[in-house]
C-alpha cells in the first residue's frame, strides 16, 4: 500500500497531542498545562477584578493572576513554536516539495521524502501503533514515530493497515 501526503501543521499538532496522551504521566502534564492552568488563570484574574472593584486588596491574588496568565500564554506559544520547529526540521532547507511517501508492505514500512531521505523500518522495530481520528502513529522508539494522517488513508487503506498491524502482533492504542 502506497500513501502519498503533504503533512500540515494540523497533522503535527494532532500527532503531538496523541504523543502526549501516550502515558498517564504525559496525560497528567497535558491536562495540567492546557486545561487546569488556563482555568486557574481565568479564575484568579476574575477574582482580582472583583476584589479591585470592591476595594479589597489581597496580595496573593494580585501576584498569582498575572503570573498564571503569563505562564499560560508562554505554555501555548512554546507548544506552537515547538511543533513548527519540528515540522521545519523534517524537510531540507529550501525544499519546496513537502510530500512524504509511505509504503506499507508485508516486510517493512518505508518512508521517504523525495530528494532528501528514504528510511525503511522492519515490522519488528515497530513497538506501538496509536490511532486517533486525525492521525496514525507507528512508534519506532518511545520518542520516534512514523506519522500517517488519517485524511491520507481511504477506508480500504485503513482496514488494510489495521489488518497488517493485527497480524504482526503490534500493540495498539486508540486515542
Amino acid at each position: 500500500m502506497r500513501i502519498e501526503y503533504e503533512p500540515t501543521f494540523a497533522d503535527y499538532k494532532a500527532a503531538y497531542i496523541a504523543y502526549r496522551r501516550k502515558t498517564r504521566a504525559s496525560a497528567a502534564i497535558n491536562f495540567t498545562s492546557f486545561k487546569l492552568l488556563p482555568l486557574a488563570a481565568v479564575v484568579f484574574t476574575i477574582l482580582a477584578i472583583v476584589q479591585a472593584r470592591q476595594g479589597r486588596i489581597d496580595p496573593l491574588i494580585y501576584k498569582l493572576a498575572p503570573l498564571l496568565l503569563t505562564v499560560t500564554v508562554v505554555t501555548f506559544v512554546n507548544r506552537y513554536f515547538y511543533i513548527r520547529r519540528q515540522v521545519r526540521n523534517l524537510f531540507p532547507v529550501g525544499a519546496t516539495d513537502r510530500r512524504i511517501i509511505a509504503e506499507i508492505g508485508e516486510e517493512s514500512v518505508v518512508t521517504s521524502i523525495p530528494g532528501a531521505r528514504r528510511t525503511e523500518y522492519s515490522w519488528q522495530s515497530i513497538s506501538l501503533f496509536i490511532s486517533s481520528a486525525r492521525v496514525n502513529l507507528l512508534y519506532i522508539s518511545p520518542e520516534r514515530f512514523v506519522l500517517i494522517p488519517s485524511r491520507a488513508l481511504t477506508t480500504e487503506d485503513k482496514a488494510a493497515l489495521h489488518e497488517i498491524i493485527t497480524r504482526k502482533g503490534i500493540k495498539t492504542k486508540l486515542c
